[in-house]
């Protein structure tokens, strides 16, 4: 969604008369402790405001730009502009709810309005809300038939909703009112590549940008090069030169960075795909795809904990993104390594999930539970031989210890001029040695023994004379 500001309304609202009292906000509610203040006197000043938050590219700014527009609006509920900058606003700090229901508000109010039609439809298009969008776009068209915008946020619509053949009529129907409408273009375009008619779409490509004034048109540059791409031979070379060129012109386009990103994981090249994977979650954090893609990326430069993430934060976003169960059990299957064999019961759940959930490449899915199956079989065979391993360490480990012990008595008793039995030392380590710790201790004999001979050489004397 472009934002344009509508500076005209500055004039209005010095123009409007208001009470002088100064009027401020906490935040909308969100809990910040920042407030805002809107110059009542001098509205306009409040706006230029706004509209220098927005300049700074910060979500902050942009959250703190749409409490003032919204003290502006609740000022002026006459002023549909200033709605379309509050949304406008919404958008930027990532508020796409907040947005629609903005704009939601100003088509009642203003119902014979296109362009609050059309701008409600591009944030449901944000939103993946297609077919209110389509809607809302005929309602546009029905108000205003040369509104270009409510063609062209129809036709992708249409598009998106996997009716090309619609989406071409659309545009072709469209073209009629203005033959050089580049985002029409663009949607042919787009509807030939999905079609599979890609030199169709080439031609629509190199008509868009040398004939009617394209070159500078970045989705029109990013999407010949993708269809250069998708050519394959002597084309691809070029489709990479094209994308740069695209992201040279709107870098902040997260479409265009999407398309450069999948080339380059195409190549393998993740450390190169990294940045444009994180300036596009940036641009559209509720875009469950660029979530995905982006952990592949992290996959592959070896960052396995933030892949990880990655893969469940586009399941958060959207639980339909199958393809993220697939992704999660091949990296806790063949990448993070436990000791305890854990990622191999986590891989075959992810695995498992993805087949109920639908996944298109079940047979790869159940090929790898099968693996992953046999590799935690092993891993528990390895664990308890490491266990046994142990055990035996620690059994040699004390019986060393009993030696050692008994072995000091017997000197510290030599040295006080004490005998010990011989070989004590040893039948205490192997006795503490024995292999069956439940061993019933040997039966007494059934007459007492002679009592040991005292230190003197008496034998049987409890005491001296």
């Amino acid at each position: 969604m472009k934002v344009t500001w509508t500076l005209w309304t500055l004039g209005l609202l010095a123009l409007s008369g208001c009470p002088k009292d100064p009027q401020s906000v906490n935040n909308n509610g969100r809990g910040q402790t920042q407030d805002v203040v809107v110059n009542k006197e001098h509205p306009e000043k409040s706006l230029r405001k706004a509209l220098d938050l927005l300049a700074l590219d910060s979500r902050d700014a942009a959250a703190e730009a749409a409490q003032i527009l919204q003290l502006l609006v609740d000022d002026h509920p006459d002023k549909p502009a200033l709605v379309h900058d509050l949304a406008a606003a919404h958008t930027a700090a990532g508020d796409l709810e907040a947005a629609a229901t903005a704009l939601s508000q100003l088509t009642r109010s203003q119902p014979d309005d296109p362009d609050a039609w059309i701008s409600l439809g591009k944030v449901e298009m944000m939103l993946g809300d297609y077919a209110s969008a389509k809607r809302h776009a005929e309602k546009a068209i029905g108000l205003d038939e040369e509104k270009m915008g409510a063609h062209v946020l129809l036709a992708e619509a249409q598009r998106l909703q996997g009716e090309c053949s619609s989406a071409i009529e659309t545009a072709k129907k469209a073209l009629e009112i203005d033959t050089r409408s580049l985002e029409l273009y663009d949607q042919m375009g787009l509807c030939y590549q999905e079609l599979g008619d890609l030199e169709l779409a080439s031609f629509i490509y190199k008509k868009a940008r040398f004939m009617v004034g394209g070159d500078e048109h970045a989705s029109i540059i990013a999407h010949q090069g993708w269809t250069s791409y998708l050519q394959g031979g002597v084309e691809r070379l070029k489709a990479r030169a094209y994308l740069e060129e695209a992201i040279g012109i709107d870098p902040d386009d997260a479409s265009i960075r999407m398309l450069m990103a999948e080339l380059l994981l195409a190549d393998r090249a993740y450390e190169k795909a990294l940045p444009h994977l994180e300036r596009a979650t940036e641009l559209t954090p509720r875009d469950a795809n660029a979530q995905l893609r982006l952990g592949v990326a992290l996959r592959g430069v070896e960052r396995y904990e933030d892949a990880e993430a990655a893969y469940k934060k586009a399941l958060e976003l959207d639980p339909a993104t199958v393809d993220a169960y697939m992704n999660l059990g091949i990296l806790h299957a063949d990448y993070l390594k436990r000791d305890n064999g854990a990622n191999y019961a986590e891989a075959a759940d992810f695995f498992d999930m993805y087949v109920k959930q639908g996944g298109s490449d079940r047979d790869t899915a159940l090929a790898y539970i099968e693996d992953t199956e046999k590799e935690r079989a092993r891993a528990d065979r390895r664990r308890k031989a490491e266990q046994e391993r142990k055990a035996r360490q620690e059994k040699a480990a004390e019986q060393q210890r009993l030696l050692e012990e008994a072995r000091r008595e017997e000197a510290e008793a030599a040295a006080r001029g004490e005998t010990t039995p011989e070989g004590a030392a040893d039948d205490q380590a192997e006795g503490a040695g024995s292999d069956d710790p439940t061993a019933e201790p040997a039966a007494a004999p059934d007459s007492e023994p002679a009592p040991a001979s005292s230190p003197d050489g008496d034998a049987g004397q409890e005491g001296g004379e």
